[in-house]
């Protein structure tokens, strides 16, 4: 079992994941321009956030309330469909796969949403950038 301490910790590592989902600026900084100690690709830090879905199966457990849940949920969701629909899709025109850029993907009306939605997630936890 783990301890208070330990949860809380899980909890704001993974908050931390959706850091980087919030901020346009450093999406462009990071991702595009490959810039800073902490540059990472998109496809990694997408990844990151869903190492942490477990935390959604036990959100109770973690001290989420219901409203923080809905709102963890329907990120996820949204980051589900979109790397589903927008990374990796089929074209039935071209009859073959297609792979978006991560500059083709920032530059989708579905990525504004889910950076808006990424910053209602972190207000609603009051979690600031580490």
């Amino acid at each position: 079992m783990l301890s208070d301490k330990s949860k809380q910790y899980m909890l704001n590592s993974f908050l931390q994941t959706i850091v980087p989902l919030s901020d346009r600026a450093e999406q462009r900084r990071m991702w595009l321009g490959n810039r800073g100690r902490e540059a990472r690709n998109w496809d990694y830090a997408i990844a990151e956030f869903f190492d942490y879905q477990y935390i959604l199966a036990l959100y109770r457990d973690f001290c989420i309330t219901e409203r923080e849940f809905k709102l963890l949920i329907e990120l996820y969701g949204r980051l589900t469909m979109f790397m589903e629909h927008h990374t990796h899709s089929y074209s039935e025109e071209l009859k073959s796969s297609v792979t978006r850029t991560t500059e083709e993907c920032l530059a989708l009306p579905e990525w504004q949403g889910i950076v808006d939605l990424s910053k209602k997630v972190l207000q609603a936890f009051n979690c600031k950038h580490s």
